[in-house]
């Protein structure tokens, strides 16, 4: 009896401990739910759509244009257009593989506002660190704080593209902003 008492005792425990472990586990979308029909990597589809499936967070990937946009996409270069060297115009005038053109940050952020999942910004490194922190500043302008603060439970980190960069992250008080980011570091990273 007391054998049974003991078994059954331990796998309402496991069960227990299974449960919580579950509840504390959180999907967050690489890219947004992009390997779907309709979507593409870091499209707002794919942001909608990681939303829809109820994902706690979609990561996206930022660059700064040559005429000092942000603009959401992967690669540095995507169709022969590079992120860097283009203006915000080239860039968003790339067709994403889903019909969408290329999104500014601007358009990804207005677009999350009225969904629930969190979001993730990765700021890409880039070639030079002057570029990166315009970046940041460019990302904390009055006009994107107004966005980021309306709905303020909605974005939660940034992923700085590389060490030096997380480290002028953490000297601008970004992380101490009006927006409750946190700045992720990653033990390594992978794309």
């Amino acid at each position: 009896m007391k054998l049974k008492s003991l078994i059954i005792t331990s796998a309402l425990l496991f069960a227990a401990c299974g449960c919580i472990q579950a509840q504390s586990t959180q999907v967050i979308a690489h890219r947004g739910f992009w390997k779907t029909n309709g979507s593409a990597q870091n499209s707002i589809a794919a942001l909608v759509k990681a939303d829809s499936i109820g994902c706690y967070g979609s990561e996206f990937d930022v660059w700064l244009t040559a005429d000092n946009r942000l603009v959401v996409n992967h690669d540095s270069t995507f169709k022969g257009v590079n992120m860097q060297k283009s203006t915000a115009q080239q860039c968003t005038g790339v067709t994403l593989d889903n019909g969408e053109q290329l999104p500014t940050l601007q358009q990804y952020l207005e677009k999350a506002r009225s969904l629930k999942t969190r979001l993730i910004l990765e700021l890409k490194a880039h070639k030079t660190p002057e570029q990166e922190t315009h970046g940041i500043h460019h990302f904390l302008t009055p006009r994107n704080q107004r966005i980021h603060t309306s709905r303020p439970q909605r974005y939660s980190g940034i992923l700085p593209g590389r060490r030096p960069l997380s480290q002028r992250v953490e000297s601008m008080g970004l992380c101490r902003t009006r927006l409750p980011l946190q700045c992720i570091q990653e033990a390594s990273r992978m794309d």
